[in-house]
């Protein structure tokens, strides 16, 4: 089914955007807002964006399992303590005005 698409002037527009904007959103009509010679935009519905997501293979699952425990020689109060350091470090140069 082809959707037809309206032309409205700029001033019409502004004078009714929340109403244009259901139009385009609700009624997934495409309109086209004309401000003098050569000055257009469009307006359509945006199509609904699909999660990529990829399947998880067994390599992956092995891989997870496989880094279980790694981080067990860790000395936790020493790794805090040179993160705590670290951040009190400043890494940028000062900004002069």
């Amino acid at each position: 089914m082809a959707t037809e698409i309206r032309r409205v002037t700029f001033e019409e527009f502004a004078a009714d955007v929340a109403g244009f904007f259901d139009r385009v959103t609700h009624d997934k009509e495409t309109i086209v807002v004309e401000r003098g010679p050569g000055n257009l935009i469009v307006m359509k519905p945006a199509r609904a964006a699909k999660a990529r997501r990829r399947k998880k293979t067994q390599a992956d699952h092995e891989a997870f399992l496989a880094s279980t425990g790694s981080w067990g020689d860790v000395d936790i109060d020493v790794f805090l303590k040179n993160v705590y350091e670290s951040r009190s470090v400043a890494s940028r140069p000062p900004v002069e005005p």
